[in-house]
């Protein structure tokens, strides 16, 4: 009988160690999603930020060239401004 005790005992404890121990992971796992979810936010925000940014732009000086990638624009406007 205290055989048996001993092993229902020691399921017991091991049981509740499990449950804490995935309890801890659980909250990591959350933490570590509030954090991602954070940050897809706000680079959201940044993109749509730039592209508000770009678009107002282009309506009040359309021949101003924004990126490298546009550098024969770019050229060409600087030539037209000397």
């Amino acid at each position: 009988m205290k055989k048996n005790k001993k092993q229902y005992d020691f399921i017991i404890k091991t049981q509740q160690d499990l449950i804490l121990r995935m309890s801890s992971l659980n909250d990591w796992h959350l933490d570590a999603n509030k954090k991602v979810m954070r940050t897809e936010t706000d680079n959201w925000y940044l993109r749509w930020k730039v592209d508000y940014l770009e678009k107002k732009i282009k309506e009040h000086l359309p021949d101003v060239a924004l990126y490298n990638k546009d550098d024969m624009l770019f050229d060409q406007i600087k030539k037209e401004q000397e």
